[in-house]
């Protein structure tokens, strides 16, 4: 009797003392193996969304207020694939990846798809260098981060400006125009939607706008046109075009006038300015620059 019993007290005593975990399971948890793991799930999904991304329509279009060097932010999904900008250029955004990281690019020849940091991570980053900064009065000010991105149509729409006959066949438009009412308002707005959607489909769309003679007419209006300038340095050239254009008398003192403002216009103020001497030359350096804009704003997905 007592041996049965000290035999069943031995395998209870082995079986109490035998690790009870299964095979393979480890009984200590690896938190630097995990986060390998973890880091490695990660990049998968930020590749293979990315190739997704390539395949997809523009969603929508902004301007950067500023500048960013992502290859200073280490947090991006895959930080060889961090897009860095500077302030003015042009962004197509193709994908929400995440609430701190769009997909998309530079709008620009052979402009390459990568990540972009959104509003709200590029707004939190402009708020902790101003509070390192000690830009802010104290603590009790009110003090709002400037936003770090203009909303604007995808395509730019193209916009003369120099001396002009009004009346073609161009897309006629009144933005511009003082407000003289809240009607006044709400058709501007009406016309800039219309503008706004026309160009989702990434068309080149030429505007005329007879109330807009110079780039600040356009400082409030967020519509980002393609600013080209005529410029006609030769008086009789210039004469000459307005009588076959049929301006007359009464207004040519006043379309001189014009001319004359606009020339002396900074160079930096519009995107293009057509002063070749021949009608030929100048349509061909138009064409030239038209083209170049439909190649950035139309690449290859395999060459992104």
């Amino acid at each position: 009797m007592h041996s049965l019993i000290r035999e069943q007290l031995q395998s209870f005593l082995y079986s109490y003392k035998k690790p009870t975990r299964e095979e393979g399971l480890p009984v200590v948890y690896d938190a630097a193996e995990d986060h390998a793991e973890r880091k490695q799930i990660a990049y998968r999904d930020a590749v293979e969304k990315l190739e997704v991304a390539k395949r997809m329509k523009v969603g929508f279009a902004v301007r950067a207020n500023r500048d960013y060097d992502g290859a200073l932010d280490r947090h991006s999904p895959l930080i060889d694939k961090t897009i860095s900008f500077h302030k003015s250029q042009f962004l197509h955004i193709h994908a929400r990846y995440s609430p701190e990281w769009w997909i998309g690019r530079i709008v620009e020849k052979k402009g390459k798809m990568g990540f972009i940091p959104t509003a709200r991570r590029l707004g939190r980053m402009e708020k902790k260098i101003v509070d390192e900064d000690g830009g802010r009065i104290g603590p009790s000010s009110i003090w709002e981060c400037p936003a770090p991105y203009t909303v604007v149509p995808s395509s730019r729409p193209v916009l003369f400006i120099g001396p002009a006959f009004h009346g073609s066949q161009k897309l006629q438009t009144d933005i511009g125009r003082k407000y003289l009412g809240r009607t006044d308002y709400e058709e501007n707005e009406k016309e800039l939607k219309a503008i706004t959607i026309l160009a989702e489909d990434l068309k080149i769309l030429l505007l005329e706008a007879p109330h807009i003679n110079t780039p600040m007419d356009l400082k409030d209006i967020h519509l980002a046109p393609i600013i080209v300038q005529i410029r006609v340095s030769n008086r009789s050239v210039l004469m000459r075009l307005m009588n076959k254009t049929g301006i007359g008398a009464n207004n040519k003192k006043t379309e001189l006038a014009g001319v004359d403002a606009l020339s002396g216009l900074s160079r930096d103020l519009v995107d293009v300015i057509i002063e070749e001497k021949g009608l030929a030359e100048a349509t061909k350096r138009m064409c030239s620059y038209l083209e170049d804009y439909w190649a950035a704003t139309h690449p290859q997905w395999q060459e992104l």
